[in-house]
């Protein structure tokens, strides 16, 4: 402070004591976005002239059990994340070619026999859910955004503008928000609980014979095409009747959890909204209903 000149006091208005922020920059330094996966290990691996990593996926297991299992886990989360095609909202619209194109980036990481077909398939799973994971983790960082802002202005970090506005034009479409407030609104039974996830996901594709829930990623009854080769000619009909029903409990569970996200920032805007009026109350002596009496 320069000698002879007053101190300066800092004024905040009580209209600006109360009013929320305006654009969402103050959204994106609360709560900042995971930073892209880089799987060090496996690129300063490959970078030092490693050979490609050997995975290997037992009939019956979930995944591989060895020392690059879990680089091989997050390889495929980074391929989920950022090689899908932005078009594409659900596993469902991957097609075949652009399936096999993201098993090519696997291949070109790691040695494994992904032509077998339950390597095939865990390959496939592993993607899908982490796609899952990642339109969830978009999802949340939308409605965190206030609704006075652009939210189109706002991607999530890592997300280019183009796909962004793509997602933007999934949440904003009256189907996405109609089924929101469906299942906001749907009553539950006097006496009994909410559908549980795994209790809707039984009810929508059925249970696995043989499958435990819960015990992760242990043994797993093998099928007979693995084992035997075995075909039959509904078998093509059943796989394409499971894979849209599990298409549907996907939707279910976004729809899910995009009600509970929404009807939470709801809540947090009418607390806020309480606490600016119980603010505004204080500051001038009282309730309203007192008003009059002055």
């Amino acid at each position: 402070m320069a000698p002879g000149r007053p101190p300066r006091t800092r004024v905040t208005s009580q209209s600006q004591a109360t009013q929320p922020a305006q654009d969402g920059s103050s959204v994106a330094k609360k709560r900042e976005p995971r930073k892209k996966t880089q799987n060090l290990i496996l690129k300063n691996h490959l970078a030092r002239g490693g050979g490609k990593p050997r995975i290997e996926i037992a009939i019956g297991k979930d995944r591989p059990i060895c020392n690059w299992s879990q680089q091989w886990i997050t390889e495929l989360g980074v391929i989920a994340r950022f090689r899908i095609p932005p078009f594409a909202h659900y596993w469902k619209d991957v097609t075949d070619d652009q399936r096999k194109s993201l098993h090519k980036l696997v291949l070109e990481k790691f040695d494994m026999d992904i032509h077998l077909p339950h390597v095939e398939t865990t390959v496939n799973n592993y993607i899908r859910d982490r796609f899952r994971d990642h339109r969830c983790a978009l999802h949340k960082y939308y409605v965190r955004i206030p609704n006075n802002v652009n939210k189109r202005q706002h991607p999530f970090n890592g997300v280019s503008q183009d796909s962004w506005e793509r997602w933007c034009d999934l949440w904003e479409t009256d189907k996405f928000k109609e089924r929101m407030v469906e299942l906001q609104n749907q009553p539950t039974p006097e006496g009994s609980n909410p559908l549980t996830e795994e209790e809707i996901f039984d009810e929508v594709l059925g249970v696995r014979p043989g499958y435990k829930r819960g015990l992760g990623h242990g043994e797993a009854p093998p099928s007979r095409k693995c084992v035997a080769g075995y075909e039959h000619p509904d078998v093509d009909q059943l796989r394409a009747r499971a894979e849209e029903a599990e298409s549907q409990l996907e939707e279910l569970r976004e729809w899910k959890e995009a009600a509970q996200e929404t009807q939470a920032t709801h809540q947090a805007q009418i607390q806020r909204q309480q606490r600016q009026l119980d603010y505004l109350m204080e500051k001038l002596g009282g309730p309203p209903s007192m008003w009059y009496d002055l």
